[in-house]
């Protein structure tokens, strides 16, 4: 039995605990909350109010962290710093120096880390990363992604600085990870505007990106304002339309659309979602450990590295600020 031990008894610390029932040989071993809090009943073996007591299980062989933004470097250095392997809810911290320091105690202690951005091991999507590496669609030309939607005004964790509000590093994430990794590259010119809180926490942000094998990307995120929350990838030979891209079980492919005219549907693809997806990336976890690696290859520490870096650029181009930046 795989035991595993997450940090932060939030709503997606409880999604974690849920998509690792669909693995009859994992189950979560220890759960940590320094609040004492766990208001969505994540059934645990032992409990601690202490992140290092966790970390400290001889029991616990992989650590899921799922707190706020902002406390995402901290336990994971307490967990790396302790041997423990960790696979870290996105944003993976709050910026790229930050990552550095995770990244570079992970390499010191020999010990395995992973962002958890569970789209990319999602099936349908890594069926069209393959298709579009093995030329099925021809060239991408366009990848248009949007995603969001008016967030609870009670819900502060959106929409305070201290906390690791804001679109971008709530939901854009999703789209500046996905678009790389379909695409197999990143920007080599970003451009982008937000919309702003006087604590400079975005509701909305907009971006354009423009890749080095030609592709461009629009992609459109908000914690303010109602959008259709898709990805539309147009190519030489299909225009691709996935609805909810950062857990898709289905794929339209329609005709290319010519002289302005409308599309028809030429296929959909459906793909089977065991559970609610989130034991994929515990899966690829577990396979990893097993073989001594320190990093997955379909997210490995340089794409993490790039993509908060990227963010970091973009924030900087539209004054989205943290108290973490200082």
């Amino acid at each position: 039995m795989f035991q595993w031990g997450i940090i932060g008894g939030g709503f997606i610390s409880s999604q974690f605990a849920k998509g690792l029932k669909t693995v009859p040989d994992m189950k979560v071993g220890a759960l940590a909350s320094r609040s004492g809090r766990n208001p969505y009943g994540i059934h645990a073996d032992r409990y601690y109010y202490s992140y290092e007591e966790l970390a400290e299980d001889p029991k616990i062989q992989a650590v899921y962290i799922g707190t706020i933004h902002p406390e995402h470097a901290s336990c994971a250095k307490i967990c790396l710093e302790r041997g423990k392997p960790v696979l870290c809810e996105k944003p993976v911290t709050m910026n790229e120096r930050e990552l550095q320091e995770v990244l570079e105690l992970a390499e010191k202690n020999n010990v395995f880390f992973m962002e958890a951005m569970w789209t990319r091991f999602i099936p349908a999507v890594r069926w069209l990363r393959e298709a579009i590496r093995k030329g099925t669609y021809g060239k991408v030309h366009n990848i248009h992604i949007t995603f969001g939607g008016p967030a609870d005004p009670k819900n502060r964790r959106l929409l305070e600085a201290g906390l690791g509000g804001g679109a971008l590093l709530d939901v854009g994430v999703y789209g500046m990870n996905t678009a790389a990794y379909l695409l197999g590259e990143h920007p080599r010119e970003l451009h982008a505007w937000a919309e702003k809180t006087e604590e400079t926490v975005d509701l909305s942000t907009c971006i354009q990106a423009v890749y080095p094998g030609g592709a461009l990307a629009d992609m459109v995120f908000s914690i303010n304002r109602k959008v259709n929350s898709k990805m539309v990838l147009v190519t030489d030979l299909a225009e691709l339309e996935i609805p909810y891209f950062w857990r898709p079980d289905t794929i339209y492919e329609l005709e290319p659309n010519h002289d302005f005219c409308t599309e028809l549907l030429r296929e959909k693809r459906t793909f089977s979602i065991e559970g609610n997806g989130y034991h994929y990336e515990a899966l690829e976890v577990r396979e990893a450990i097993r073989q001594g690696k320190t990093e997955s290859l379909l997210m490995p520490w340089e794409e993490s590295r790039k993509i908060m870096g990227e963010l970091d650029q973009i924030r900087a181009v539209c004054g989205i600020q943290y108290p973490q930046d200082l």
